[in-house]
């Protein structure tokens, strides 16, 4: 079934305006904390966040800035707790107000056949947002000129076994990656830590911390030691595990920030981060 599937987070996320959207990215990419002309770096894989534009946009910005003209395998987050635990999707198009992106129907049954926990399922993607918002800054950069495998995971019951799905995982898309001649990169979204900012800039910085070897079962203990509570968990585990698969050796911060820098107010903040691995 070809499936079309329509901007769900538009007018939430980000601007349902195509003029205003645009407006919107050139200030992420060329504000004072955005990458401005940052040229690419070449990574295996980028994490990055998932919230609202206004809030994380120029943390993202530096993302798509380093990762050049490629093809993406997306890796987010299932908020919603629909459908499949490992979801992906293998067809179709994904609108956004600047066009429609196509899904990699090659690249996804590829991984479909090596892995043994990734599932078909559409439904899990319906109404996620955290693939979606990493459309526009993809196109503001590129165009529609490129393809993407979107895939989503629950992450509701992060113990040991989990760890070790979202590895496994991993090494299944790496594998999946690593003979083709186009290129493709990796991108595992998540936000990071919610709560009074020192608590949150503590915890993120053990967390970001424990990610700079692509150690996972570090990464695991760092969230366990940390009592933090990331959204994209399996994500960054999967994305990991993938990019040390792909002979990537450390992870870099290229951009830490906390939403109360963009919206003052509030005892409340969450930390967002851009960071490639390479």
């Amino acid at each position: 079934m070809f499936a079309i599937r329509e901007p769900k987070a538009a007018g939430i996320f980000y601007n349902s305006d195509k003029k205003s959207l645009e407006r919107d990215l050139d200030a992420a990419f060329g504000g004072k904390d955005g990458p401005g002309e940052a040229e690419s770096e070449d990574p295996v894989a980028m994490i990055t966040p998932h919230d609202k534009h206004h809030l994380c946009g120029s943390v993202s910005a530096w993302t798509y800035a380093k990762t050049g003209r490629t093809n993406y395998v997306i890796i987010g987050a299932n908020h919603l707790d629909v459908g499949a635990r490992f979801a992906i999707m293998k067809e179709g198009l994904w609108k956004t107000p600047l066009g429609e992106v196509a899904v990699s129907s090659r690249m996804a049954q590829k991984m479909i056949d090596k892995s043994k926990i990734l599932e078909y399922d559409v439904m899990s993607h319906e109404g996620e947002h955290s693939v979606e918002v990493q459309l526009p800054f993809m196109q503001r950069m590129q165009g529609s000129e490129f393809k993407i495998v979107p895939i989503v995971i629950k992450n509701r019951f992060d113990d040991r076994d989990f760890m070790q799905q979202c590895v496994d995982l991993g090494k299944s898309i790496a594998q999946s990656l690593i003979t083709e001649k186009e290129r493709w990169v990796i991108i595992g979204t998540t936000d990071f830590t919610s709560g009074p900012r020192p608590k949150v800039e503590k915890a993120d910085k053990s967390l970001i911390e424990s990610m700079r070897t692509l150690n996972c079962k570090k990464f695991f203990d760092a969230v366990h030691s940390s009592e933090s509570y990331i959204c994209g968990y399996g994500a960054v585990l999967a994305t990991m595990s993938a990019a040390k698969e792909m002979k990537a050796k450390k992870s870099r911060l290229l951009k830490y920030k906390a939403s109360t820098e963009s919206v003052k107010g509030g005892r409340a903040t969450t930390g967002y981060a851009s960071i490639m691995i390479r």
